[in-house]
């Protein structure tokens, strides 16, 4: 199966606004939100999974689907957002998360591959990797160096099995908490002596010498469209 479709940043975490961000930013290179319940953002994902359906015995020697599947999934979802009024002086300014994931879940059917339509059900455990960057003030860049965090995801859809053929059409909701284990607060590095910071940690846990600070989950709502051949 692969599918692609658009993404709605869930937790307070995600949805804070550029401004926010490049304020947090300019004051020790820390932020409290991630920026993308700002209007400008943008997020997608694509992907697939590679699924084994159980068989189930009826009776001696006569087997039919079981219910339950047993997949393995990679996704790639994206994450971004860019103003050139936010930060001043500057025509190109942008923030943004990619995350790789690899899930290993199992999926729930009601109906067979001959039925003409199927309601299904999944639930993953996530390894995820992390990665970003900022753009500001014309061309300094700020790379979010790699993270590995893990989470879960929840997913809910229909599909649709064309007739005479070994194609489906499939769309669903998912529920994804990318960072669920594995935060972690990295002090900004030192400055070096053009003022600039090359580079910096994700920082989705809470800074312990900021008692306002929370850590951040990175999580999302999924809206998919995807195709499935069945061998």
């Amino acid at each position: 199966m692969v599918d692609a479709g658009g993404d709605i940043p869930a937790s307070s975490s995600m949805r804070g606004t550029l401004y926010g961000f490049e304020q947090d930013f300019a004051n020790g290179y820390n932020n409290h939100q991630y920026p993308f319940g700002d209007g400008r953002s943008f997020a997608a994902n694509f992907g697939g999974h590679l699924a084994y359906r159980f068989r189930s015995e009826k009776s001696p020697g006569e087997y039919t689907y079981s219910h339950w599947s047993a997949f393995i999934g990679v996704q790639g979802t994206f994450f971004s957002v860019s103003d050139p009024a936010v930060f001043s002086n500057s025509d190109n300014n942008s923030f943004s998360i990619l995350i790789a994931t690899w899930t290993l879940g199992a999926e729930y059917t009601l109906g067979d591959p001959s039925d003409l339509f199927n309601a299904f059900g999944r639930v993953g455990l996530d390894a995820n990797l992390i990665s970003g960057s900022i753009l500001y003030n014309y061309y300094f860049s700020t790379a979010i160096t790699d993270a590995f965090r893990f989470g879960y995801e929840a997913e809910i859809g229909g599909r649709y099995n064309i007739p005479a053929t070994p194609l489906a059409i499939e769309a669903s909701v998912d529920y994804t908490d990318a960072n669920l284990l594995g935060k972690n607060y990295v002090a900004p590095a030192t400055l070096n002596n053009s003022n600039i910071l090359r580079e910096r940690a994700l920082n989705d846990g809470a800074n312990p010498n900021d008692p306002s600070d929370q850590s951040r989950t990175i999580n999302d709502l999924s809206f998919r469209l995807g195709g499935r051949i069945w061998f």
